[in-house]
């Protein structure tokens, strides 16, 4: 049997190589003998002092204090033991008490500067925290959740002293989380903190670091580790070198100082902490939580964006867990998502494999590797791949209910929050925009219409529509409703009608299979390079105030030129060595925006209701409504089969059916990145932008058509939605005033409290059929017969049109395109809309 003194040796043994729960059971051992004796003494609380610091090391700050008080009761006074106590009530949220225990911690020990960090530490957060005048006096719940001192330039360690920071406090005011966050190479700080205000992760502040070292020629850009020798030419692959390796982890060394300081002096421990590097920065946030993990403080999290370790520590820490093994003990393992693209050409598919090889086998690690198809070497591009982000935060993130989250007293379903974060990365405004965009006109064998769209909440408006007379007879509207961005509602506005009136199909009169057709000839045009250079020119003009998307490729690529004009101006010899050329970049072609669509063609009496997607078009017919369309869901049967198929796979994020944990629907223009399996056609794609085709004759019961996209449809219903339009109709109130007035009323008061119901962009067209000149009004049909004669066939089952395939003769459209010029609203008739419905 082992003294306690063998056991308390082994014990710190232990707790110097980080096995903190095998120096728990050590300590453990030599205490249960101690106990057994007579007068244990002073050995016995050094035994619990010394277990408490191991609790402390895996974050079992209960168990820490009650060792605490147990050394305590033997030796009131002992600064060590008062310290670790100070810091399990730190832990535990009890400030106050914690602040107590420091000020006697150095009572006893008056030169300990740690104890004297600490105090200083816990008063600014109290008195953060204190009531002012005239406020309740009650403490909340958990004080280290509720407030902490924002980091200043005196945390940070000498070799990061003078490096850029930016902190960013937590938008809903609760410190619950802190959020560590490293740019790529040749960037700022200040891009990524404006990326963490975007994002306005739930209870969760972040702090945006800067490169230790300035990057030669690229106006103030940083770099974390070193990347170039004296010569200014890359060091990567050369044999034996380590001066990337060496500086890599002299940068580390420091941010586990910072963390450190960020711990004693600021209050957020290591399993509050979570990590975002892309590129440079996320090796470094890699390798952070590596270290971290293996001295058995693991962080929280760690996200890293096209990233993987160097491949000279891949070697070494391969070898080493090939000896070694993993870590035992109680310890849990950071989460850490790696992402990547298939177009990556700076960091390779099989590092990054390597990379999440080692950090599971040898430490221990929970790493996800997530695939971006399609995707170069570039932070995140559109609310696709920042869902992906959300939803492992969301998994990960540490969350301290409050009361806005419990409805009717009860938990938030798990699934809230990811649909919440979502909600809150930056979608939403502060107050809603509620400009409305309009177009309206009337036409003498139509009626009168009205286009309404409204930003609303969103940040940005990704609606575009159409409204336009193709000829006489011939009409087109729709709605098309944008995601990941605005560019591809926005080419399928401006495309879609010239498109279509080139159709072969259309000409011959085939008006479904045109329609059919020209879906997927935006996909056809999207591909080009005519197409993909205007899809950019789009973009870049709604961007706006342009945000750094912090790609590494463009920061090589100007490094590269800017060196070989320096060596040309400066007459230096290129001998070849140190080359920066690698292969040119293919062209980056797959679109990360896409599109619902739901287009309405009339021609002359018969109507024609494309849809891919979630927008909608609904009928009056009667009074009652006649849906038009059906929207598309992953969850439905049909689709469900054809995305399985194809190589999909379906997920249940928050109660909602996603394609590839992405997408809420399943067919949708654009979104190329799910249209990439050449053994398919188009319709059989993941994601298809092939619409289901409904029609109909209309009628003199058909007062007037409906499109919208979803922004409508999850406030109001088909019916309600109808009854809307027609009461105000029997007012004789124009179309696009009615559109104007349906926005207004679908338009959320708060963002939170309507859970994102009533929040999107929102666009609806009317088309009002009016009764003396409108469709089967007067005149003929378009096979001959008079409309009074074709409707009363109609009525019994008699009638039968033979316009050809689609329902109208090839005659029908007139091929002179001439187009009607809109003219402000002309509201009908009161008693006619009214008679109508």
């Amino acid at each position: 049997m082992q003294t306690p003194d063998e056991l308390k040796a082994a014990g710190n043994a232990a707790f110097s190589a980080g096995r903190f729960a095998a120096a728990c059971e050590h300590y453990s051992a030599a205490i249960a003998v101690l106990d057994q004796h007579p007068s244990p003494g002073r050995e016995l609380a050094v035994l619990y002092c010394n277990r408490a610091a191991a609790q402390l090391k895996l974050q079992d700050f209960a168990a820490a204090l009650q060792d605490c008080g147990a050394a305590l009761a033997v030796q009131p006074r002992w600064a060590k033991a008062l310290y670790r106590r100070t810091a399990a009530l730190q832990g535990l949220g009890q400030l106050g008490p914690a602040a107590e225990a420091a000020k006697q911690a150095l009572a006893a020990e008056p030169g300990n500067k740690d104890v004297q960090a600490l105090l200083r530490q816990l008063e600014a957060a109290l008195a953060a925290v204190a009531p002012t005048a005239g406020t309740a006096s009650s403490p909340p719940a958990d004080p280290t959740a509720a407030a902490k001192p924002a980091p200043t330039a005196a945390l940070l360690p000498p070799l990061l002293a003078g490096a850029a920071f930016e902190y960013v406090p937590p938008a809903d005011g609760i410190h619950e989380n802190l959020l560590l966050l490293f740019h790529g190479l040749g960037d700022r700080p200040a891009a990524f903190a404006r990326m963490a205000r975007q994002m306005a992760l739930p209870q969760t502040a972040a702090l945006a670091l800067g490169g230790l070292q300035e990057v030669p020629f690229s106006d103030g850009g940083r770099s974390w580790h070193t990347v170039f020798d004296d010569e200014f030419n890359l060091i990567e692959g050369r044999p034996g070198e380590r001066r990337r390796v060496d500086s890599l982890l002299q940068t580390v060394a420091a941010l586990r100082q910072l963390l450190a300081n960020l711990q004693h002096a600021g209050g957020w421990q290591p399993h509050k902490v979570s990590l975002l590097g892309f590129s440079q920065g996320g090796t470094v946030a890699l390798e952070l939580a590596r270290q971290q993990q293996a001295a058995g403080q693991p962080l929280r999290s760690c996200v890293a964006i096209s990233a993987a370790l160097l491949p000279e520590q891949l070697a070494e820490r391969q070898q080493q867990g090939a000896k070694g093994g993993s870590q035992g003990g109680k310890q849990s393992g950071t989460a850490a998502l790696i992402t990547h693209g298939s177009r990556d050409n700076v960091v390779r598919r099989a590092l990054v494999d390597q990379t999440a090889d080692v950090l599971r086998s040898a430490h221990g690690m929970g790493v996800t590797v997530h695939s971006v198809a399609g995707k170069a070497h570039s932070m995140p591009q559109g609310p696709d791949e920042m869902r992906q982000l959300m939803q492992f935060w969301s998994q990960h993130l540490s969350r301290r209910p409050t009361a806005a989250d419990l409805p009717a007293g009860a938990a938030a379903a798990g699934g809230e929050l990811l649909e919440r974060s979502a909600a809150a990365m930056g979608q939403y405004l502060s107050s809603p925009n509620t400009d409305q965009e309009s177009v309206a006109g009337t036409h003498e064998r139509l009626g009168a219409y009205g286009v309404v769209s409204m930003q609303g909440w969103r940040k940005s408006q990704e609606d575009a529509h159409i409204a336009e007379h193709l000829s006489d007879d011939c009409h087109i509207f729709g709605v098309f409703d944008g995601h990941g961005g605005p560019e591809v509602a926005l080419f399928c506005s401006r495309r879609m009608p010239l498109e279509l009136k080139r159709h072969p199909a259309f000409a011959a009169g085939a008006f479904e299979e045109s329609l059919k057709q020209v879906f997927h000839r935006m996909d056809e045009l999207m591909r080009s390079r005519e197409g993909f250079t205007e899809l950019e020119v789009l973009r870049r003009e709604c961007e706006g105030g342009k945000e750094p998307d912090g790609n590494e490729e463009d920061t090589y690529d100007m490094l590269r030129k800017l060196v070989q004009l320096q060596r040309m101006t400066g007459g230096q010899q290129g001998e070849g060595k140190g080359s920066m050329d690698e292969p040119a970049l293919q062209p980056e072609i797959t679109i990360q925006a896409g599109c619902t669509a739901v287009v309405a063609l009339i021609v002359h009496d018969q109507l024609y209701v494309a849809n891919a997607g979630d927008s909608r078009a609904v009928l009056c017919r009667g009074g009652k409504a006649v849906p038009m369309s059906e929207d598309h869901k992953p969850a439905q049967p049909d689709e469900r089969a054809r995305i399985m198929a194809a190589g999909g796979f379906l997920s249940e994020i928050g109660g909602i059916t996603r394609v590839n944990g992405n997408l809420n629907l399943s067919r949708a223009i654009g979104d190329l990145r799910y249209k990439m399996n050449n053994e398919l056609e188009p319709k059989d794609q993941i994601i298809t932008a092939e619409p289901d085709v409904l029609t109909q004759r209309l009628t003199r019961d058909d007062s007037f058509l409906v499109l919208a996209c979803d922004g409508i449809w999850d406030v109001m219903d088909n019916q309600q939605v109808v009854d809307f339009v027609h009461q105000r109709l029997a007012k004789g109130i124009a179309p696009r005033d009615i559109a104007s007035e349906l926005l207004n009323s679908c338009l959320a008061n708060d963002p939170r409290e309507a859970r994102g119901i009533g929040c999107d962009n929102m666009t609806a067209a009317i088309v009002v059929f009016e009764p003396s000149s409108g469709p089967l009004r007067h005149g003929s049909c378009s096979c001959g017969a008079r409309s009074d004669e074709a409707e009363h066939a109609l009525a019994n089952g008699h009638h039968t049109c033979g316009s050809g395939s689609g329902g109208a003769s090839s005659g029908s459209a007139d091929t002179s395109m001439r187009e009607a010029t809109p003219v402000p609203d002309a509201a009908p008739p009161a008693a006619a809309a009214a008679a109508k419905a």
